[in-house]
C-alpha cells in the first residue's frame, strides 16, 4: 500500500496526517495493553476515530486498493469493539452516580475487556497492520 502516489505539498499533508494518526493510535494501543485502564481505553477510541476519519478523508487516493480497504475495515471493527467496552464504562459511571450499580455491569466489563485485549493483540500481530506500519515507517 503506498501513501505516496503523488508528490505535492497537499500529498505531503495527506501522508503526514495518516502517519501521525497511525503512530498515535499505535502508541495508545501499546499503553493500553500494558495498563488497561478506562482512560487508556478512551484514548484508544479517540485515536482510532481520528485515524479512521483521516483514512476516510483521503480515501479517494486509495480507490480500489484492497490493502487499504482491509486496513480501514479492521480499524472500524476495532473501533466498534472498543466502543462497546467504553459504553459499559460510561454505564457504570452513570449507574454509580444514581445508586443503581449492579455487579452484572462489572462482570460484563471484564468480559468485554478480555474481548478488547484479544482483538487488539490480534490486530497488532496481523499482516495488514504490520504492512501498514512498515509503509508508515518508510514514508510511502
Amino acid at each position: 500500500m503506498s501513501l505516496n502516489r503523488w508528490h505535492t505539498p497537499k500529498d505531503n499533508f495527506r501522508i503526514r496526517s495518516i502517519s501521525n494518526r497511525f503512530k498515535q493510535m499505535d502508541k495508545s494501543i501499546d499503553i493500553y495493553l500494558k495498563n488497561n485502564t478506562k482512560n487508556n481505553l478512551h484514548d484508544i477510541r479517540i485515536d482510532l476515530r481520528r485515524l479512521r476519519y483521516a483514512l476516510e478523508i483521503f480515501s479517494v487516493y486509495f480507490k480500489g486498493n484492497k490493502k487499504y480497504e482491509k486496513f480501514y475495515n479492521d480499524i472500524s471493527t476495532i473501533q466498534s469493539v472498543t466502543g462497546g467496552a467504553r459504553d459499559l464504562d460510561v454505564i457504570e459511571e452513570y449507574a454509580r452516580s444514581i445508586n443503581i450499580y449492579d455487579k452484572k455491569i462489572e462482570k460484563d466489563q471484564k468480559s468485554m475487556n478480555i474481548k478488547v485485549n484479544k482483538k487488539l493483540k490480534s490486530f497488532i500481530k496481523s499482516k495488514c497492520y504490520n504492512n501498514f506500519k512498515k509503509t508508515i515507517k518508510n514514508g510511502k
